[in-house]
């Protein structure tokens, strides 16, 4: 369903979006998800499924998902008949046009063989979404599909449309619109992925603060028990904003300049006020003055770099 209606596709467009494919991409999974699934799901308690059996099986399945994300399995024989395998699943994330809502299966493949959505692996996985996301920024993917969707319910005046919009398949528009849009073939001449320049002396400074927007996520998951709804919440959002200043840093957007000083000095703001164990204020204070100096001195040569002029 989260393939054939466009309100859940919204939800998940997330995890296909990526023009590679690697185990990275298991874990790219959208906000919004877990708005739907649990529809799916609750069945089964009223049907008089134990919750420890659904929690094993759903982990299991889960998890099982997370190595077939990968390029360097090509096939894995008579298991191929039976089980999900990284071929098979490199199919469900092409976006070539044969391969579209094809392999559905989580564990086992025998679901699609069975209900007719089985696809072979056969020419080249283009991988990603029909229209491209071209963006780094983490807030956008999640809510560029979202966008889409209010536009053009917004340009269809018939009611039946602008619900229509958001329970139809991806691809669907409305009469005045052009009606259904099919995927295009993928031209592997004119093909390219996704990839801004930027300068590379951006790039430590971008792992750095991905580090640091890493340790901060994981740290909130691990104290969000004892932490006060404030504190939380200001660790989150500022998470999602140092991600966002990576994606941002590697497209060399305008705004970032302002936007990085601000982020930086209010974590350090965050991390002294609110109620952090000390520990944690010391070591996070200290890498975001390291960075504040590191990304001042960064722009400082930028700007050295542009006054010389070309020979």
């Amino acid at each position: 369903m989260s393939h054939q209606v466009n309100a859940l596709w919204a939800a998940h467009i997330v995890h296909h979006q990526s023009e590679e494919y690697n185990l990275t991409v298991a874990l790219r999974q959208s906000w919004f998800q877990g708005w739907f699934s649990w529809v799916f799901y609750l069945p089964l308690a009223f049907v008089g499924f134990d919750p420890v059996m659904f929690l094993t099986l759903s982990s299991f399945n889960t998890l099982y998902q997370f190595w077939i994300h990968t390029r360097a399995i090509k096939s894995m024989g008579p298991l191929e008949w039976i089980l999900n395998t990284p071929s098979h699943h490199r199919v469900h994330h092409g976006s070539n046009p044969k391969y579209i809502d094809k392999n559905h299966a989580g564990t086992l493949i025998i679901w699609d063989k069975i209900f007719g959505t089985f696809q072979k692996e056969e020419e080249e996985v283009y991988y990603g979404i029909t229209t491209p996301l071209a963006s780094w920024n983490p807030v956008w993917a999640n809510v560029h599909y979202w966008s889409e969707l209010w536009n053009t319910a917004k340009q269809s005046p018939e009611w039946s449309d602008k619900v229509n919009v958001f329970i139809k398949p991806p691809g669907w528009f409305p009469a005045h619109l052009g009606g259904f849009k099919p995927p295009k073939d993928i031209d592997p001449a004119s093909y390219a992925k996704y990839n801004p320049e930027f300068h590379q002396k951006f790039s430590g400074y971008v792992v750095l603060q991905f580090l640091v927007g890493l340790a901060t996520g994981s740290a909130i998951l691990f104290l969000n028990e004892t932490l006060p709804a404030l504190p939380l919440i200001s660790g989150s959002v500022f998470s999602i904003l140092t991600l966002l200043t990576c994606g941002a840093l590697l497209e060399e957007k305008k705004w970032l300049i302002y936007f990085e000083y601000c982020r930086l000095i209010s974590g350090i703001l965050i991390v002294l006020l609110l109620k952090f164990p000390i520990g944690y204020q010391v070591i996070f204070a200290g890498l975001q003055i390291v960075s504040l100096v590191w990304f001042y001195n960064l722009n400082k040569q930028n700007i050295h770099a542009q006054e010389i002029p070309e020979v």
